[in-house]
């Protein structure tokens, strides 16, 4: 079991109300979700440069997934202000997930001062995020040549808990950066290394558990549509 498992849950990920979620736009939780790329290539461009002290903006960034808890408390405390979940943060959630996790992977490999290491570390993430990134865009064309629709897989708690050990193993390699410590250099390596590849191991079932999903619904489909030729 993931140690981010108390974090996730499906009750987390699909909270009361989510079915009726706001279309607001500008909401707190949003503003965390939107706030994550940025924040991830602000740190990238120091990795890039050599510069020290990213590790805090790193972690911010890695913070600002917690949006769901703040969406989950205005939706509580606030409903009448509608300004709890919504329907793009859902939505755009895993997408800046993904998008954090892409920049800062490329930048922690062009990086001078991270570690040997951890790039391997990011390399091994940034080879499962690759296989699923190839198998989403292959699935959702297929989906949409056969349905005219988009495909809209949700996540699964064990990708959730994926993307949050490969973010994990990300930040922690770029860590590396920060400190020129023998020590402290081969123990966030370790980190790195390690959920690097439960993340890589966790997230590779999860895609495989997808793959059935969408064929049962391209099925769906297939059947709906005999059944109206059929009428």
């Amino acid at each position: 079991m993931s140690i981010y498992r108390r974090f996730i849950s499906e009750k987390t990920m699909t909270p009361e109300g989510a079915a009726a979620a706001s279309s607001k736009l500008v909401t707190p939780a949003n503003a965390l979700t939107a706030s994550r790329p940025v924040l991830a290539g602000h740190a990238a461009r120091m990795l890039v440069r050599g510069e020290r002290y990213v590790t805090p903006w790193i972690i911010t960034a890695a913070a600002t997934d917690m949006e769901g808890i703040v969406a989950r408390a205005m939706d509580k405390y606030f409903p009448a202000m509608d300004r709890g979940t919504t329907k793009i943060g859902i939505a755009g959630d895993k997408h800046a997930d993904v998008l954090a996790m892409l920049i800062l992977s490329g930048a922690a490999l062009r990086a001078p001062r991270v570690s040997a290491a951890g790039k391997l570390a990011v390399a091994t993430v940034l080879g499962q995020e690759g296989v699923k990134i190839v198998w989403a865009l292959s699935s959702g064309w297929r989906y949409r040549r056969e349905t005219g629709m988009l495909l809209d897989v949700p996540p699964s708690v064990d990708g959730k808990e994926a993307t949050a050990e490969k973010l994990t193993a990300v930040c922690a390699a770029a860590a590396t950066n920060d400190t020129d410590s023998w020590t402290l250099r081969r123990g966030l390596d370790a980190v790195a290394l390690g959920f690097a590849g439960v993340g890589t191991l966790r997230g590779e079932k999860a895609r495989q558990d997808y793959v059935p999903i969408v064929e049962e619904l391209l099925g769906a489909h297939a059947h709906d549509q005999a059944a109206e030729a059929n009428q």
